[in-house]
């Protein structure tokens, strides 16, 4: 008993000293925080989904700069990036990017604002998909390794039915529904597409389709029918997307920088994390802000248990809560809501739409939608102010 108690002991002391020790070293680290370079590149990664929400910045500078960026510090950092004499052009390497196609305007829209300023933009891509090509045609050049390719295809929707298998264990599925085009029941009901979901579908794809190939064809020199027609012999090994004038060189990611450097009128590639350019515009925050408030996931009435903590979902009271401390912040002058969400509960969209007008009637509001606003999420969209969303937004 004796030595398992002094082992306890030992335990304890240990675990003290470690977190002692590493107090100390994120102090230093924070002491040491790097500074925006005199003069440099920024290096902007995308990669998977792009997040609304703005993250907790851990207070490491080492963690800090491996914080994604959520959709609105993009915006601000591309837009700043241009006006900041320090940044001197932009490489843009874009990788299996997982974001909506609304997101991705917004993104592209940032890049090509950046460009607006004069300064070169370059993308290195890594076996492209339609997605990482969409945001790299942004740029003045697009480089590719020699032995990649370019894996450029069209669009597709799926969808899953299961009646088929709920059949198999005599289970029946009663859905009401109105109209014919109300189909989130019929993956149980069904065991095929309505021919209203086709059309609706095919609607969608068309239009999102449209958008991207009259933004892309332009961007490298060629009618957006052309384009299509690329896309429909697609994919392309790396010699064959230079001819196609899809890209414009092959090169590997060193060399790319080189050039760059040397086209900023850099000696030398020097870089600047967009993390690292977000926290010097924070230092400069003035007193007066606007508040962004995000709604995204499905609406419910009441969260479900999250292991991990935070709310899963949009519900109505942490919205209130919310609501309620932004109406009594005299420092915001002002709201943006942003909706991402496919709906949900009707009772709950309602109860959130009445909060949502509350703070409208109290702060100037401007309603952003993202990838979707659809059902319950266009309805709490409804407050009476101003609704802006992107082309592709559903």
């Amino acid at each position: 008993m004796k030595k398992f108690l002094l082992g306890i002991l030992a335990g304890i002391v240990i675990a003290g000293v470690a977190l002692l020790v590493l107090a100390f070293a994120a102090v230093r680290w924070s002491a040491q925080a790097p500074s925006v370079p005199a003069s440099g590149i920024l290096a902007v990664n995308l990669s998977g989904d792009v997040p609304e929400g703005l993250a907790e910045v851990p207070p490491i500078p080492a963690l800090a700069r491996q914080t994604p960026l959520a959709v609105v510090e993009w915006w601000s950092v591309l837009r700043a990036a241009g006006r900041d004499a320090r940044v001197k052009g932009l490489l843009l390497r874009p990788r299996h990017v997982a974001a909506g196609w609304g997101k991705l305007q917004e993104l592209r829209a940032g890049i090509e604002a950046f460009k607006r300023s004069g300064k070169p933009v370059y993308a290195w891509v890594e076996t492209p998909n339609l997605r990482d090509y969409y945001l790299a045609s942004a740029a003045d050049r697009i480089y590719l390794a020699p032995e990649d390719y370019l894996d450029v295809k069209g669009l597709r929707l799926e969808a899953m039915y299961f009646k088929g298998t709920l059949d198999k264990l005599g289970i029946q599925f009663e859905v009401e529904h109105m109209g014919k085009y109300k189909d989130a029941g019929d993956m149980l009901t069904r065991k095929d597409m309505s021919p209203e979901t086709k059309e609706s579908l095919n609607a969608l794809l068309d239009g999102i389709w449209n958008n991207v190939t009259a933004t892309i064809g332009p961007a490298r020199r060629m009618k957006p029918e052309q384009f299509r027609a690329l896309v429909d012999e697609a994919p392309f090994l790396a010699p064959a997307a230079v001819q196609k004038g899809l890209v414009d060189e092959l090169s590997y990611l060193p060399a790319v920088q080189r050039a760059l450097a040397l086209r900023a009128g850099l000696a030398e590639p020097v870089f600047i994390t967009p993390q690292l350019l977000l926290g010097d515009m924070k230092s400069t925050q003035k007193s007066q802000r606007i508040a962004y408030l995000v709604a995204e996931g499905d609406i419910l009435r009441s969260a479900p248990d999250n292991p991990w903590g935070g709310d899963i979902g949009i519900t109505p009271a942490p919205v209130a809560r919310l609501v309620k401390s932004i109406a009594d912040d005299s420092t915001i002058k002002g709201v943006i809501v942003r909706v991402e969400s496919p709906g949900g509960d009707a009772i709950a969209s309602d109860e959130i739409l009445q909060a949502l007008k509350e703070l409208a009637r109290k702060k100037p509001m401007v309603v952003s939608m993202s990838d979707v606003a659809a059902s319950g999420g266009y309805y709490i969209s409804m407050t009476g102010d101003p609704v802006v969303a992107y082309a592709n937004t559903i």
